[in-house]
């Protein structure tokens, strides 16, 4: 059975790759002090027993699904927009930190960001930032 604590450790892994951050975290912290990412889990958290192709491993496939949030500054800055747009598209993006290693590690059997949320303010704690929310479905036996 896959490990939760492994798949968190290799999303933040992923996403460490990402230059311009300060800190990754795969437990949603306190306080930060962006550019930060954050892996939140995202409802529903599990989903046993999914199919995904043809596989003879289908009745044991699970996927797991995370919010990846991309903080990149306080929400009034004029900075922000510019350094929040380098991770939307472009090498230096969340989706391809995250298709760099779709087996992040080798902990899963595949992952991807399967769409961008939310760009925008974004409150966490009680900060408000402007940034955005990609979701990832995780997909492991």
């Amino acid at each position: 059975m896959a490990d939760y604590s492994a798949i968190k450790t290799g999303i933040k892994t992923r996403l460490d790759t990402l230059s311009g951050l300060v800190a990754t975290f795969d437990t949603v912290p306190d306080t930060v002090y962006p550019p930060v990412a954050v892996v939140i889990p995202r409802g529903p958290e599990v989903e046993y027993n999914v199919s995904m192709g043809n596989s003879a491993h289908n009745s044991m496939l699970q996927r797991f699904n995370f919010d990846v949030l991309i903080l990149a500054g306080r929400f009034n800055s004029e900075y922000s927009q510019d350094a929040l747009d380098a991770f939307v598209s472009g090498t230096g993006s969340v989706y391809n930190a995250i298709a760099g290693d779709r087996q992040l590690g080798g902990t899963v059997s595949d992952s991807r960001i399967t769409r961008m949320l939310d760009y925008g303010q974004i409150v966490l704690g009680e900060g408000e930032f402007l940034g955005a929310r990609f979701e990832l479905e995780v997909y492991a036996v």
